[in-house]
């Protein structure tokens, strides 16, 4: 399961097992960052790509799947065709790509392979990873598809981006009665982050008034009545 049948991540494990004790634990923790799939990935595989094509792979590598689209807005610099043309070449060449669906429009990465680039990724350019989730959660948000843009928005190291892209979306998801994914995505938020936005805290309480759940609505309603209310006695002090 963990090598996904690749038959030399197989004999990896196989060689990486010997002498182990807690072989269940072993299988557990064995993942793309494991010595000898890491040195096996890097040497055989990696290195022997273009610059163009390492640049790409540990770019998207962060991506859950991915689509030509998404990985030409997370390479900020990249073309919608260009990255099709790569990510038809990575099949072509077996680079541990898997099609998600018939018309190979939406791929992955082999779990193992993904992994590795991660760990490259963070000892090469660790200070690119909250871009790149940056620029993947901007690209859902476009396509609509809120969950993994929130996904994203999560890890991109900013607390308030998260909480900005929803005040933009949960009231007109709540007013077409999807309350089930608008309270999904405010439960998501980190509670300190939920409460320091007075949008969001109104969000809530509607959410939860729909809910049939009015007595939880009303420390909501009253924490974003106190914060509204700081906001307007602060416009009034900088305007005097």
């Amino acid at each position: 399961s963990r090598t996904e049948g690749w038959i030399a991540g197989l004999q990896l494990a196989a060689v990486s097992m010997r002498g182990q004790t807690d072989t269940a634990g072993f299988i557990r923790a064995f993942t793309g960052s494991h010595r000898y799939i890491l040195d096996y990935l890097m040497e055989e595989v990696l290195s022997r790509e273009t610059p163009q094509i390492r640049a790409f792979l540990l770019s998207t590598c962060l991506l859950e799947r991915f689509t030509a689209g998404l990985c030409a807005a997370v390479l900020s610099d990249g073309s919608v065709p260009a990255a099709q043309e790569i990510l038809e070449y990575l099949e072509r060449a077996n680079l541990f790509v898997v099609p998600l669906d018939g018309t190979r429009q939406w791929f992955r990465y082999h779990q193992l392979f993904a992994d590795m680039l991660h760990k490259q990724l963070m000892h090469d350019h660790p200070d690119l990873v909250p871009v790149l989730h940056h620029r993947a959660a901007l690209w859902y948000e476009g396509q609509a598809m809120l969950d993994e843009a929130l996904a994203h928005a999560l890890q991109s190291g900013d607390p308030d981006f998260p909480a900005v892209m929803l005040e933009k979306h949960t009231l007109p998801a709540i007013m077409q009665g999807r309350i089930a994914s608008a309270q999904r995505w405010m439960n998501a938020l980190p509670v300190e982050t939920l409460l320091s936005h007075p949008r969001l805290c109104l969000d809530r309480a509607w959410a939860l008034t729909f809910s049939s759940q009015t007595e939880a609505a009303i420390p909501f309603l009253e924490r974003a009545e106190i914060m509204f209310a700081d906001q307007s006695s602060a416009a009034l002090a900088v305007k005097s």
